[in-house]
């Protein structure tokens, strides 16, 4: 490596410059007759790029000459400097005072402090990747130290590569995140949690990762001995549980977290040889079609994807981060358990004569259009090459394994709990020591340290640990959005119509205001955790094009810019909302509320007396379902829908068209609500009845031609009776009439009864 020295030189107008002295030969980096010419002239070079980039990323900023010429003529332009020599990062700011360099203007000044560049030097233009970055290098940077800008380029690559990657994952699951933990939520209060519930257990204590490659095949009988032992506790991961009930070995867990709807089908084998005995562990943002599919115990944790569940607990929670594959999760998992070391069997990653999985586990044939057994695909085995393998010699791989392997290697890297490759064949794993399991079992695994059932409750299910507080701010918070939305929508409408006519303190005026009610709307609760991390993308893209705003100086210009960009981000987000408030309203909030507070009953219910002419009607109406339908065939239908990847949840209303119609109820409790609505463009009068009191409803009429996206909301609610029962009647009282009755809530104590029910 080349010698470098840096020091200050006087150019001929007195300004001061840098000169680089190589191996005992000098070179300015800048004019030495007048660097701010020269430095204006580069800039002019390099007007097409800048003029087609939103962020420019200066590689060396010397005296910093060229990025003052930048911000002359680009005022409204975002830059940042990165500096690869710290000694000329020092001269730089002794120096401003004299030279102006702009340092405050800059978004981002990074200097190496390091001889090494890494990812983490460069993580904080993370979050500014959604602008068109320019990379422009100073020219006498380039003329020295080649190695080194290389280097910079393609560790920026991979921030950029990291950063699509990511883009990629959010744009294919942040809608399936947000759905699952919505629809697992009330089901995961009433499980354990495994970090904090079960932490006893495994602490200091070995467990194996069971993974689906194919060298799992010569392990099996060494893992029946460990389960029979008890020497080890036995995690399986992915569809490496076929191979092992295959063999009647039963893995003490199995662990899923795929969001996908088709997740479910891993369960399959289980399901349908009737074993329920094996828990499961589950991410919170597993496909909810997998929680409801398996029938065995269930334990939980949370995933960094799910912004939902950890505010519904009064007990605080640990989060696992999502990873590209089911093993690298687990290995958190049991990273937060405190085990003693953590041993991986069928890991390859890598093929093993021609083989993808274990004897036992099935792999999709392309051209048999079928799943028919563990043979690697055509498609596996293109672009394949070797990598070492555990032995020092070498094992075939590809694209997808390497990927995996590097993921896990990453996360290895910060692991202090000792872990054990015991794959025979497999590809090397950084981070990981190999050794042979039938030498482990007899050196380490010699006594039983399992816990039959381990998986047991240890608490009263009737106290769950639901944060009742944070679930009536939840729901205030959703029933007041669509408000905040129409507000901002009245504003905005209303500024663009006159915002050429408003003089430049009154539209400061205006945005000031905006930003107020923008802010309101971003800090609601619901917006937070529920719609945000679906439009997480739509919302970096926000703040990247409002930096681009905050530049701008011409008010008319910024006011314009303000309500284009805007108010396309609030409507994906109404869009958002609209496909997922009929979740909350219809199930998640009801089933959360039913936890522990109320007690739910249907329209089409029994306690409900209905005179008139009234009808079932079904969801969704382009379904036909018939009315003899049994329970059986109707959630049938449901499931077949849900696995389309369509949410949908068995609903019926009961429905009338007739003035007079009544439905007569009693109950007993100090509160009640009635919900449903008018599917009609005009409003409706009912009258209630309970007891002796009467009310008059008025509700306004809302047609909705797709009762798929029915939102649930109560007209009418009533807290603070007496403790006693009640006799409740309600009555249609308008003209042509198409009003859709949804059920009721009542204490949770509190029964319904049919009128001619006995106490």
């Amino acid at each position: 490596m080349s010698k470098i020295e840096f020091n200050v030189a006087e150019s001929r107008n007195g300004l001061p410059i840098i000169e680089a002295v190589i191996d005992g030969k000098a070179l300015l980096l800048h004019s030495k007759y007048d660097p701010v010419k020269e430095a204006e002239r580069f800039i002019d070079s390099m007007k097409e790029k800048i003029e087609a980039a939103d962020h420019i990323l200066f590689y060396g900023a010397g005296m910093g000459y060229h990025i003052k010429a930048f911000f002359e003529r680009y005022p409204e332009k975002i830059a940042s400097v990165y500096e690869p020599f710290e000694v000329i990062a020092d001269i730089t700011v002794q120096h401003k005072n004299k030279t102006k360099f702009p340092m405050s203007l800059l978004e981002h000044y990074i200097v190496l402090r390091e001889d090494d560049l890494t990812l983490q030097t460069l993580s904080v233009f993370n979050g500014d990747l959604n602008h068109k970055f320019e990379i422009i290098v100073l020219p006498s940077y380039g003329k020295w130290q080649d190695e080194k800008l290389r280097d910079f380029v393609e560790t920026f690559k991979k921030i950029v590569d990291t950063k699509k990657g990511n883009i990629a994952s959010t744009l294919v699951y942040s809608r399936r995140w947000t759905i699952n933990a919505l629809i697992n939520l009330p089901k995961t209060l009433k499980h354990q949690n495994l970090l904090i519930e079960k932490k006893d257990y495994f602490k200091g204590k070995p467990v194996i990762i069971v993974s689906a490659g194919p060298s799992l095949s010569e392990e099996i009988e060494n893992l029946r001995k460990i389960k029979n032992d008890g020497t080890a506790y036995i995690f399986s991961v992915g569809s490496a549980y076929k191979a092992l009930i295959k063999e009647d070995i039963y893995p003490d867990a199995i662990c899923t977290y795929d969001p996908q709807n088709h997740n479910y089908a891993v369960f399959k084998e289980l399901v349908e040889n009737s074993i329920d005995t094996i828990p499961m562990i589950y991410g919170t943002t597993v496909g909810f079609e997998t929680v409801g599919y398996y029938n065995g115990p269930k334990l939980y944790f949370p995933v960094s994807q799910d912004k939902i569940t950890s505010h519904f607990h009064n007990d605080s929670q640990v989060t696992v981060y999502d990873a590209t594959t089911i093993a690298i999760v687990t290995l958190q998992i049991l990273n937060l358990l405190d085990v003693s070391k953590v041993i991986l069997v069928g890991q390859n990653l890598a093929f093993k004569q021609d083989k993808y999985y274990a004897e036992g586990i099935k792999r999709y044939d392309e051209k048999k259009k079928e799943a028919s057994d563990n043979t690697a695909n055509e498609r596996d085995l293109q672009k394949t090459f070797e990598i070492e393998d555990v032995h020092g010699g070498t094992v075939l791989t590809n694209d997808e394994f390497r990927r995996m392997k590097a993921d896990m290697e990453n996360y290895l890297s910060i692991m202090e709990i000792p872990v054990i490759n015991t794959t025979n064949g497999g590809a090397a794993i950084i981070g990981t020591n190999f050794k042979r399991l039938d030498e482990l079992m007899e050196e380490e695994l010699t006594n039983k340290i399992v816990v039959d059932e381990w998986w047991k409750s240890n608490f009263e299910h009737s106290s769950f640990p639901l944060n009742k507080a944070f679930l009536k701010k939840y729901h205030k918070s959703f029933e007041s959005l669509n408000q905040q939305h129409s507000n901002l929508m009245v504003f905005i409408k209303e500024f663009s119509q006159t915002v050429q006519k408003l003089k430049d303190n009154q539209i400061q005026r205006k945005l000031v205001k905006f930003d107020a009610l923008f802010q309101d709307y971003h800090n609601n609760i619901f917006y937070q955790t529920t719609i945000l991390p679906i439009a997480q993308l739509a919302f970096e893209k926000l703040k990247s094009q409002n930096q681009l705003i905050l530049a701008i100086t011409d008010k008319k210009r910024k006011a314009e810019k303000v309500i284009g960009v805007y108010t396309k981000y609030l409507q994906k987000c109404h869009c958002i909302y609209f496909e997922i408030a009929p979740i909350v309203s219809n199930y998640t909030l009801p089933r959360l509320y039913e936890l522990d507070l109320v007690k739910n009953y249907v329209a089409n219910s029994e306690v409900f007396h209905f005179e008139g002419n009234w009808n079932n009607r079904f969801l969704p109406e382009k379904e036909s379902v018939q009315k003899d339908f049994s329970e059986k065939e109707r959630i049938t239908l449901y499931r077949k829908k849900k696995l389309e990847d369509k949410v949908l949840f068995p609903k019926v209303f009961v429905e009338t068209t007739q003035k007079g119609a009544k439905i007569k109820f009693r109950f007993k409790g100090k509160n009640l609500s009635l919900y449903g609505f008018n599917n009609k463009n005009k409003e409706i009068k009912l009258n209630i009845q309970i007891d002796q009191m009467e009310r008059m409803v008025i509700i306004k009429g809302h047609k909705v031609d797709n009762l798929e996206n029915y939102i649930r909301s109560s007209f009418f609610s009533i807290k603070n009776l007496n403790n006693i029962n009640h006799h409740v009647t309600v009555e249609v009282l308008s003209d042509n009439p198409n009003f859709l009755f949804d059920g009721i809530e009542v204490d949770k104590l509190g029964p319904a009864y049919h009128i001619h029910e006995e106490d």
